[in-house]
């Protein structure tokens, strides 16, 4: 017999997938960051039913997450995109004087970068951790790039930024 589980645990089950699918961390780490933060142990399987939306997750749970993994503004990205909304580090907006041509022609250079890695990284079949970290760090520097042609844009009035 399937269960019917809450709203809360169903969201935050997703929220949690999707964080697992990013591949920041894993189970083991997180409890051991739990743990690092000054809570009791959380087993493993915790996380499991988490995930499977069994119970909802604390969320408490959020601010470890965000400590813990090397990239958080991708992690709370995950909860601005459902509501239009984008997330950058502070200071990730490249002010520098450049034309908006300028800065859309070299959205295309980076979009081809991550092409290339991902072409590069799958040419075996099958894209290992160091492939797959190099992708996400040329795919953040796309997001930067564009996020930064975006508020330029949106500052010149030549785009209307809609949320």
């Amino acid at each position: 017999m399937k269960r019917n589980y809450s709203v809360l645990a169903r969201h935050s089950g997703n929220l949690l997938k999707a964080i697992h699918n990013l591949g920041l961390c894993t189970d083991l780490s997180l409890a051991a960051a739990v743990v690092g933060a000054g809570e009791a142990p959380i087993d493993r399987s915790t996380f499991v039913r988490w995930r499977d939306g069994e119970s909802p997750a604390p969320l408490g749970l959020l601010p470890v997450i965000l400590s813990h993994v090397d990239d958080p503004a991708e992690v709370l990205g995950l909860l601005a995109e459902p509501l239009g909304l984008q997330v950058l580090p502070m200071g990730d907006i490249d002010t520098e004087e450049r034309s908006l041509s300028d800065r859309a022609l070299e959205l295309g250079e980076l979009t081809g970068k991550v092409t290339a890695e991902i072409r590069q990284a799958l040419a075996d079949g099958r894209a290992d951790p160091e492939e797959f970290a190099r992708i996400r760090a040329v795919a953040a520097e796309l997001r930067k790039a564009a996020a930064s042609l975006e508020a330029l844009a949106g500052e010149a009035g030549q785009i209307r930024v809609a949320k």
